[in-house]
């Protein structure tokens, strides 16, 4: 990693630290020198604003969590209902662990303000990636019989991202993230499973 990638990164590391803990609006440019122990014009050097460094925090939580995804999905590319199991919790798990982004998953996403804007663009983003999956897992689902080939791969993947969006709510705001998650789990192996099992019947 050469000198300045790694000057970014900490810029970025330490930005993440102060907007999970207080927040984008309440950060200043100040602070992340601070905390990255950089001279404000280091900062400006590498990004031209605050916005700037909240879209590289986030793209760089959203890339870890495509890159783990894409790694569960190619290990259980073979067995499909595994891999849809797999994906399904493992999601969960990592969407949890962006911090930065949970922060405002409880914010009405009606309001425009810097963040807001820059939330739904990284977020559309995945959400594209997603659609590209749950298609190509509709399709599979086909070919292996597991899906009525009247389910169009469209309009299941557009459920299945609406659905889970819903889910993500509820799971990061419970009371009890660890009730949440194992009655989310056994959920996800039941429906699988029977449908699994309603393929090998027929």
């Amino acid at each position: 990693m050469k000198d300045s990638d790694r000057v970014k990164e900490t810029i970025v590391v330490s930005a993440a630290w102060l907007f999970e803990r207080q927040g984008y609006a309440k950060t200043s440019m100040d602070e992340i020198a601070k905390q990255a122990h950089k001279a404000k014009t280091s900062i400006y050097y590498h990004f031209d604003s605050k916005q700037e460094i909240l879209r590289a925090v986030l793209s760089r939580e959203f890339q870890t969590i495509t890159d783990s995804l894409k790694e569960a999905a190619n290990i259980y590319s073979e067995n499909i209902p595994r891999q849809i199991n797999e994906y399904l919790a493992l999601r969960m798990k990592l969407l949890r662990n962006a911090r930065v982004y949970r922060r405002y998953l409880a914010v009405p996403m009606a309001e425009i303000s810097e963040e807001s804007e820059i939330v739904r663009s990284i977020r559309s983003e995945f959400d594209n990636m997603e659609y590209e999956y749950f298609s190509h897992i509709c399709t599979e689902g086909h070919s292996m019989g597991i899906l009525p080939k009247g389910v169009n791969a469209d309009a299941f993947a557009r459920m299945m991202i609406t659905i889970l969006k819903g889910i993500e709510f509820q799971f990061f705001h419970s009371e009890n993230y660890e009730e949440m998650r194992e009655t989310y789990e056994t959920i996800l192996k039941f429906l699988i499973m029977n449908t699994c099992d309603e393929k090998n019947k027929q």
